[in-house]
């Protein structure tokens, strides 16, 4: 069969070399300009396969973003990296893992590149029966406001509102103590959610535990592992008034 065009006769087998070699050129332009975007910047990477990037399961529908980005997290640190790159379909993704305080997750903080019963007669002298079961009136009162905190606060770790916090990076940014500089346009993403159910941050994070949050295990948490509404300036406005207002219903109940 031919097939005749501008005076030239052209062959099923001259097509077949066209379009193969149109999907070629192609096939290694995107390689080039995405799939290999995280070795030339020198960014540990989970290797990616065409088309779906490292987001197989969550392209065909199986799996949350939740479950991708907590996917990604255990991946990249059970590789030890402080960061790390992922993709979804042709997307280049930064992730950063490094919990430590110095980096106190430093792109979710430094804002401007990156745009998105028995009671007890004296409970002083018998701490062991100062509970909410014992105490009464204003003790009572204050101790429930304490400890429903703690409850709200491990609802928040295990069932966080964001998975991760997105942002898009829109001037050239250096990474600190790397020599991985962020190019614009480049999504990065604190995954909040997998920090969130890191055992190295959470002993047994499946498991509900209120005492996380209490006082004495507050300053033991490791900076920033606990960013159930965001961070940095853009962290939800909804954050001081839902603890506000909790509070407020629990102190006149």
């Amino acid at each position: 069969m031919n097939l005749v065009h501008n005076n030239k006769q052209w062959t099923i087998l001259d097509v077949a070399l066209a379009g193969a070699t149109i999907l070629l050129v192609v096939y290694f332009y995107l390689k080039y300009a995405y799939l290999d975007y995280r070795k030339r910047k020198g960014v540990p990477y989970m290797e990616p396969e065409f088309f779906y990037g490292n987001a197989r399961r969550l392209v065909k529908g199986e799996i949350f973003f939740t479950e991708q980005f907590l996917e990604f997290y255990q991946k990249l640190r059970s590789r030890g990296v402080r960061h790390g790159g992922a993709y979804v379909l042709f997307s280049p993704l930064y992730i950063r893992t490094d919990r430590s305080g110095d980096n106190k997750v430093h792109l979710a903080k430094r804002f401007r590149p990156f745009y998105e019963s028995w009671r007890s007669a004296n409970p002083e002298a018998d701490t062991l029966s100062g509970h909410l079961f014992n105490l009464e009136n204003a003790k009572w009162r204050d101790l429930r406001v304490k400890r429903i905190s703690t409850f709200r606060s491990e609802t928040l770790r295990i069932n966080p509102p964001v998975s991760g916090l997105p942002r898009v990076c829109n001037k050239p940014y250096r990474v600190p103590g790397t020599d991985v500089t962020i190019d614009p346009g480049t999504t990065v993403s604190i995954p909040v959610y997998g920090i969130h159910m890191d055992a190295e941050c959470y002993q047994n994070p499946e498991v509900f535990d209120p005492e996380r949050f209490s006082e004495k295990n507050n300053s033991k948490r490791p900076s920033c592992t606990f960013m159930p509404f965001g961070e940095g300036p853009r962290i939800c406005i909804d954050d001081n008034w839902h603890h506000q207002e909790i509070n407020k219903i629990f102190i006149n109940w």
